[in-house]
């Protein structure tokens, strides 16, 4: 009995079809993970992994013991022969190995979680029905960070060919013998920052044969940065190397996917059967290790390689020839050991430019195909101070107080209050988070100052002193400015930021991206500053909140303390001020709570509604209620009562025969903000 397939156009269509339920890319948006241990499980199935935050910071590959063949001990989750998984909503980061290692498992998705600073951050092996949607990468390593060696940079004098990474990982999702239908890389961001990564392949896939109806797509994906390393890049097919008996890629669908700055190479095919690649936009500005935006064919010389699809692909792309040298050259695409059984639909590098709807001297492409901001941040503390020191985020990096330092009721919300002398400080544990390798750090914090004469510092980053190396908030210095400062390996660099007004509640942040410093005020930015350059962090100290070396200790209340790997935006800056604005002017909840009050006298009761009068009577009694409130307060307006008693919430009063009295009653619920009034 013939069995009829559809082709592979019906498959594209298909495939297109199922795009328009997909979001462009991924906007993963995680306010808490959980701190929590590595995760290990076998043989078991139908679970869900959800809101954790794990790193292994001091884990080695070379320290593990011998029979430790998978780098278990330096891998954040590893799931070994399971079944239908959920993993999401993680955070995982830094690790001395894998961020998660699937060997044998099925039916496993991976979605909405942060990756960084992993020496690999996704690795499957032998699994099938695998879908990777929505994640956010950063950092990748292959090893190098942790073995304190430098980035691999081997270059070579051949023009033009695909450098195989020899099998080596360090990418953002590598598949291994993966197989079957239904498998999935879509929706995802990742960059790498250059000297703060050493990335192999962003994604791999080698030695997978996937089901021809149902083949892995790749799509809708965007990532920039790769390199110094000379043998990775942006996506390889089929890197089938080593044992030719192990199957070769096959079925797979690289679509609508936009890549900067990538590596060596933009997106390669180094083989496979049915590789379709369609509708990419790749840009690769000439740096050292550069070489080939995109290129097909029998890379490893196995002679097996057929029906390989390049169609509408936009590339610009500029190498180095040779590799390695001074002397940039336009190398879009390339065609290396391609026999005619590759049956490749496309054209050389030598020969017609565009064909099948490709453009390789794109142009009209470059670094602007993918936004300024790529990645989304996360906090890694977050302090409220609602009734402790507990940091909310999950990274369990609660504060200490230390001095007369404490929580208080300023009329309006809880605070911490600080008396501006030495002792009154508070510390942070020391923490790799509070270090982002990345250089993109976002700090806030709403502070009301009782003095601006003196220069005083608020915030200091862990391990610095925060004037020539780390970071450091100030205020102050008979001026009402905010004064961020970073200190970095090129010479450090702040901001004035005007509108800071004394004795009354400020929100001010600022973001520092590793070239640019942002302050603001109130959600406005005030000022900006350029340094490229890393933080450096020179000294063995514990962050703090309250003081600052260098400066005197700050005098006044601090609430809402927030550092995020990332940088905050100017329109996420101004809504988080005017979300939680009316919780420090005391409106909050003005709006949202019924006070009622009752008089009662001469053995009658009536409810006193808004603007009020009690006339004529010799003597009642004014009871008020409101749900989850704590205590009230009855204030006499205008009146003349006779006399006026407190006796618990009621109101006593007399008033003589033709007066009246007027009251306010205002109500508080536990946490000290006044929640509403009416009289």
């Amino acid at each position: 009995m013939k069995t009829l397939l559809p082709s592979p156009k019906q498959i594209l269509l298909l495939f297109f079809f199922s795009l328009c339920f997909c979001g462009a890319h991924a906007q993963v948006l995680l306010d808490k993970a959980e701190l929590s241990s590595k995760v290990r499980r076998f043989n078991d199935s139908d679970f869900v992994i959800s809101g954790l935050r794990i790193t292994r910071p001091d884990s080695n590959h070379y320290n593990l013991p011998a029979n430790d063949t998978l780098k278990m001990n330096g891998t954040a989750i590893y799931l070994g022969f399971c079944k239908r998984v959920v993993i999401r909503d993680c955070i995982i980061g830094p690790t001395g190995g894998q961020g998660i290692y699937l060997e044998g498992c099925d039916s496993v998705t991976i979605t909405n979680c942060i990756f960084f600073d992993n020496d690999a951050s996704i690795i499957t092996w032998a699994s099938s029905r695998i879908k990777i949607i929505n994640n956010q990468f950063t950092n990748v390593w292959n090893e190098i960070k942790r073995l304190n060696h430098p980035c691999y940079t081997r270059e070579t004098t051949y023009p033009y060919n695909i450098q195989g990474s020899n099998g080596r990982s360090g990418g953002f999702v590598d598949l291994r013998l993966s197989f079957g239908g239904g498998n999935l890389i879509q929706n995802n961001v990742g960059e790498n920052v250059m000297n703060h990564s050493c990335p192999e392949d962003l994604i791999n896939v080698s030695h997978s044969s996937f089901q021809y109806d149902r083949p892995l797509v790749i799509s809708n994906n965007k990532f920039r940065g790769g390199g110094p390393s000379a043998t990775g890049g942006g996506i390889m097919i089929a890197d089938d190397i080593g044992d030719s008996a192990q199957p070769i890629t096959s079925n797979v669908v690289v679509y609508n996917n936009k890549l900067v700055d990538p590596g060596q190479y933009g997106i390669s095919a180094t083989g496979g059967i049915n590789i379709t690649i369609d509708n990419n936009q790749i840009y690769g500005r000439s740096q050292r290790f550069t070489n080939v935006g995109m290129a097909a064919g029998d890379g490893y010389g196995w002679g097996v390689c057929n029906n390989i699809k390049i169609t509408n692909n936009m590339v610009n792309y500029i190498g180095r020839w040779p590799l390695g040298s001074d002397t940039a050259y336009p190398n879009p695409f390339y065609l290396p050991n391609a026999p005619s059984a590759c049956n490749i639909s496309s054209a050389g590098r030598d020969s017609i430019w565009n064909y099948n709807g490709n453009i390789f001297n794109a142009t009209s492409i470059d670094e602007s195909i993918l936004p300024d901001r790529l990645l989304t941040p996360f906090p890694v503390v977050k302090l409220k101070f609602d009734n402790d020191f507990t940091d909310i985020s999950g990274s369990h990096l609660n504060a200490t107080a230390y001095g007369s330092t404490s929580i208080v009721c300023d009329g309006s919300r809880k605070a911490v209050s600080l008396n501006g002398t030495s002792s009154d400080v508070m510390t942070l544990p020391k923490s790799v988070w509070l270090q982002p390798e990345s250089q993109m750090i976002s700090v806030s914090a709403w502070i009301k100052p009782y003095d601006l004469s003196l220069v005083r510092g608020f915030i200091r980053s862990q391990n610095s002193y925060g004037y020539l190396d780390g970071w450091r908030c100030v205020v102050g210095n008979g001026t009402n400015y905010f004064t961020p400062l970073v200190g970095t390996d090129n010479g450090k660099v702040a901001v004035n930021c005007d509108g800071i007004v004394q004795n009354a509640w400020n929100f001010v942040a600022f973001t520092y991206d590793g070239k640019v410093l942002k302050g603001y005020v109130n959600g406005i930015l005030k000022d900006s500053a350029f340094l490229a350059g890393n933080i450096v962090y020179n000294n063995n100290t514990n962050l703090a909140i309250g003081g600052s070396e260098g400066t005197y200790n700050f005098y006044g209340e601090i609430a809402d303390v927030s550092i995020y790997h990332g940088i905050r935006s100017a329109i996420e800056l101004l809504a988080e001020y005017n979300s939680v604005l009316p919780e420090f002017n005391g409106t909050a909840r003005n709006s949202n709570i019924v006070i009622s009050s009752t008089y009662y006298a001469n053995g009658q009761s009536k409810p006193l509604e808004s603007i009020s009068e009690v006339k004529n009577d010799s003597y009642g009694e004014i009871v008020p209620y409101a749900d989850g409130v704590l205590s009230y307060e009855l204030n006499l307006i205008a009146g003349n009562p006779n006399y006026q008693y407190t006796y618990g919430i009621e109101q006593i009063v007399s008033i003589p025969s033709g007066g009246y009295a007027k009251f306010e009653v205002r109500a508080y619920p536990a946490y000290c903000m006044v929640a509403g009034s009416h009289t």
